[in-house]
């Protein structure tokens, strides 16, 4: 079931609810889902991934390498000059498609394709 579907919902099957790909969800959207997933565990139904709380691709992934379970790490725009190791490509943090890059091999690579990116209109800014 979708969110769309989830939020017109006048009544809910039995079965277990996993709430993914919040991190596509808008301000407000994610703001009603999270009171469903409640009002949903209120009514005894079986939800996962409380859609509150849950970390999106960027947190998780850092928390997965601080907690040693991966050997790469994840990095923001601004935060490149922390990158230790390449190579490394360029992905949007919310997008679901392809990276926006091959493997880089260099920083200055790096740099090139993050411009090239803003120039093409990619926003640079967290949300």
């Amino acid at each position: 079931m979708n969110y769309d579907a989830l939020i017109r919902a006048r009544s809910l099957p039995g079965g277990t609810f996993i709430f993914t790909d919040v991190d596509r969800l808008g301000f407000w959207d994610l703001e009603h889902v999270s009171h469903l997933y409640r009002q949903m565990k209120n009514a005894g139904l079986r939800v996962l991934n409380d859609p509150a709380v849950v970390r999106t691709r960027y947190p998780l992934l850092r928390a997965l390498r601080a907690a040693g379970l991966n050997d790469f790490n994840a990095y923001r725009v601004d935060e490149i000059e922390a990158i230790e190791h390449f190579p490394v490509f360029v992905r949007k943090i919310h997008g679901h498609r392809a990276p926006l890059s091959d493997l880089l091999q260099t920083r200055e690579e790096l740099l090139k394709t993050i411009d090239s990116a803003i120039a093409a209109g990619t926003t640079a800014r967290r949300r």
